[in-house]
């Protein structure tokens, strides 16, 4: 049993480890490719009028050229408003940002915070469209969200449901499925 138990410890990472990341399902198309750049520590920050508006940080990037996909690993990002003030921050296991589409999927323990309005949610699935502005889980993953008071009287919340759907202009959301949760009224 130990030495089962310590062969397989021996040989799962290098199984693991051994091969691209792969975010999902691949078409025949896909099998052949080949990553035009892998970056080890990568960071990136993007800059427009002179300020600092995003930032990412992965451990791996996978970046295909010809699709205009980028997968990564370990992935922390962050977003400001133009006075350099923290807008949103998260981290997800792996990420796929396709470019074309202006689209990112966030897989695996995935945690996202809006600072500005004090908004934490976390799930294993979920995808950002950035043309809508649109956040959603698929019908059933389980997604958390917690509301922190900033200010005395605010009310504080937390619930847990699947189907979730969040607009990134209005903040507002909905779970299209089961939900469960507490809220705190300070009225």
């Amino acid at each position: 049993m130990t030495k089962a138990f310590f062969l397989i410890c021996l040989i799962l990472p290098l199984l693991i480890f051994s091969c691209s990341l792969d975010y999902g399902n691949q078409n025949n198309k896909q099998t052949n490719i080949v990553p035009e750049m892998i970056l080890s520590g990568a960071k990136f920050t993007r800059i427009e009028k002179l300020s600092e508006t995003a930032f990412l940080e992965a451990t791996v990037l996978e970046i295909f050229k010809e699709e205009d996909v980028v997968y990564g690993k370990d992935v922390s990002f962050k977003a400001f408003e133009k006075n350099g003030s923290t807008i949103s921050f998260g981290n997800t296991d792996f990420i796929k940002i396709d470019n074309r589409n202006s689209i990112f999927i966030l897989l695996g323990n995935t945690n996202i915070t809006d600072t500005k309005n004090g908004i934490s949610i976390n799930s294993n699935n979920f995808k950002w469209n950035s043309k809508t502005n649109q956040l959603v889980s698929d019908k059933d993953s389980i997604v958390t969200v917690s509301k922190v008071p900033q200010n005395s009287g605010e009310s504080s919340f937390f619930a847990s449901g699947t189907g979730f759907v969040l607009s990134g202009l209005s903040m507002q959301f909905a779970f299209n499925g089961k939900i469960n949760g507490i809220i705190e009224s300070k009225n």
